[in-house]
């Protein structure tokens, strides 16, 4: 259980590091509401609105000898009980962060891309990625000003829900991982 939890830390660590660079991502979308975007050309926008739709990581941790653990009456093997509730209480962290993964991906599939699809062709989006090439060889010949959507309220709340997913996600993983590094310190303890 103790490589099992280290292995999951590093996990964790990983993913918030990925949802920093998100973050700035976003960050640099979020700023161009009210700005003049006269400088900025289409793929750049475009990129932008991509980078919103970026998959949310979910933490996906391996935690088959904790949930043996769990599930068998082996938990009362463990002398400590600050270490037996570390333990017990994990499981709780992580099913509150992975609850909000689930609300957040919800949000972005039915609000931000709903907003999106009404307003901007896809078809444009999938110019920017060699592989859609194939089956998407031209853009769009509908008309739309991609430059529109950064002067919505809508979208601009949209957008700053992202970020404020984002954050909460960041908030809720850094939980898991202090209590896993917590975990791991009081399994130590026990194993010395």
């Amino acid at each position: 259980m103790h490589r099992e939890f280290i292995s999951n830390l590093d996990r964790i660590e990983k993913i918030t590091a990925h949802l920093q660079i998100r973050k700035n991502s976003i960050i640099r979308t979020y700023n161009l509401f009210g700005e003049d975007l006269d400088s900025h050309d289409e793929n750049e926008l475009v990129w932008m609105i991509d980078s919103l739709f970026e998959r949310f990581e979910n933490l996906h941790l391996n935690f088959s000898v904790y949930k043996e653990l769990i599930n068998s009456d082996k938990l009362s093997l463990i002398n400590d009980e600050s270490c037996k509730q570390h333990i017990t209480e994990f499981s709780w962290v992580l099913e509150r962060a992975e609850n909000y993964h689930l609300w957040a991906k919800s949000f972005q599939k039915d609000q931000l891309l709903g907003f999106t699809l009404n307003r901007y062709p896809w078809k444009n989006a999938d110019d920017l990625y060699e592989e859609a090439r194939d089956w998407s060889p031209r853009k769009s010949t509908l008309d739309y000003d991609i430059k529109d959507m950064f002067k919505s309220l809508k979208f601009e709340n949209l957008v700053e829900n992202q970020l404020w997913n984002l954050n909460t996600f960041e908030i809720y993983y850094d939980q898991v991982g202090e209590h896993a590094s917590e975990t791991i310190a009081l399994i130590e303890q026990q194993l010395n």
